[in-house]
């Protein structure tokens, strides 16, 4: 069971803005415990259960809810960093670091939640990551130092799991495989779960669908993925894309053509 989490006292991305955690840092972390205790009976009751603790997109929290939007908009750039200067790559690492802090703080609470209750690994912190290829030439081109979850973060933090939005891989031409070697040489000793992955029908034959499916399945198994929650259940329609292995009536949608890849 994966939960992806974000505290009230926090919302939005404000984690990853230094102003925002240092005021709303202790608030954020009391609700963080109070969550925690709530889940104490679910893992007592049904010893057989893992829970998983994640959150959304770090690369996204760095870029102000938007990665893809900060690299290509400059008036976007404008509203997360402020006017242009030499302060600019200073603030972007000033929201890596608030983050990595946001991070750790979670990490090292339910670090002291399971062995406050004996629940070894039954509970897991898993820092999700959408971009696995550095972005070197957005640098050259934006002149900015672009921090990245994965090479940035995960290292400091070190999580229990590393969970990564996977659809970078597919829609831009990259090798799974390979990113799957990128992750694991990143990430330590913690196990990779695929927080998102997914396939939009929009331009997809059912036979390629098909064949994408049972691709990143087989890839994933051959990677030591550990996990795989796939966006999404049921049926979305967001820019014309179409998503969901069921459709809202139940009727199987993509369900027929995942299916055979487990």
């Amino acid at each position: 069971m994966a939960i992806t989490l974000h505290e009230v006292a926090l919302s939005g991305w404000k984690m990853a803005d230094p102003a925002q955690l240092a005021q709303h840092e202790a608030a954020s972390l009391r609700e963080f415990r109070r969550f925690l205790a709530a889940l104490l009976p679910i893992l007592k009751d049904q010893p057989g259960k893992t829970i998983i603790i994640a959150n959304r997109e770090g690369d996204h929290s760095i870029y102000c809810g938007a990665t893809a939007r900060f690299l290509q908009d400059a008036q976007f750039r404008t509203s997360c960093l402020g006017e242009t200067g030499a302060g600019r790559s200073g603030r972007l690492d000033a929201r890596r670091d608030a983050l990595i802090r946001w991070y750790r703080g979670r990490q090292r609470e339910i670090e002291a939640f399971r062995a406050a209750h004996g629940l070894e690994n039954r509970l897991l912190h898993a820092v999700e990551f959408n971009t696995v290829h550095r972005m070197s030439d957005f640098e050259q081109r934006i002149g900015l130092d672009l921090p990245q979850t994965l090479f940035d973060i995960v290292p400091q933090v070190k999580p229990d799991l590393c969970s990564y939005s996977a659809y970078s891989s597919f829609n831009n031409g990259y090798s799974f495989r390979e990113d799957l070697a990128t992750i694991r040489a990143h990430c330590g000793t913690a196990a990779i779960i695929l927080g998102e992955l997914g396939f939009s029908s929009q331009g997809r034959s059912e036979e390629k669908l098909g064949e994408l499916y049972r691709k990143a399945i087989a890839d994933a198994r051959a990677g030591g993925v550990r996990a795989i929650f796939f966006w999404q259940g049921f049926e979305s329609r967001a820019a014309g894309k179409e998503y969901g292995l069921f459709r809202r009536d139940g009727v199987p949608f993509h369900w027929h053509l995942l299916r055979p890849a487990l």
